[in-house]
């Protein structure tokens, strides 16, 4: 999309389309800012789902992609730590709390992604 950029960092692609360095670059407001010219400059929307820092998007899972991490934000869960808050961390409780957002119409789907979940889970959040 665009070739040939010596780097593809946000600084980099905003001097490269409009010949000057970002204000106030990586405060969060000026590189929200930043981000958002560069994305209509390329006219390319943005579609993804925006987490506070710290917090795991549900995408970081294999399995989970864009629509069905939607899907679960919409049936009320902002994160994958949301998610342990209230479910845990294991596998049985995984696959309860999928159940219940009835998402999953594959079962064979809905157990790799909880075993996914809770090898995540376990490796990131316990201690």
């Amino acid at each position: 999309m665009l070739p040939k950029q010596k780097s593809y960092s946000l600084n980099n692609l905003y001097e490269s389309f409009f010949h000057k360095k970002i204000q106030n670059a990586h405060a969060a407001k000026s590189d929200v800012i930043a981000l958002e010219a560069v994305l209509r400059k390329i006219k390319k929307p943005y579609e993804g789902v925006v987490m506070m820092l710290y917090l795991t998007p549900f995408s970081n899972i294999n399995g989970i992609g864009l629509q069905t991490e939607k899907k679960m934000m919409r049936a009320g869960y902002s994160c994958l730590e949301h998610f342990y808050s209230i479910n845990g961390v294991f596998t049985k409780n995984i696959i309860d709390g999928l159940i219940q957002l009835r998402i999953f119409h594959d079962i064979a789907l809905l157990n790799r992604i909880s075993m996914e979940m809770t090898k995540y889970g376990i490796k990131r959040l316990t201690v």
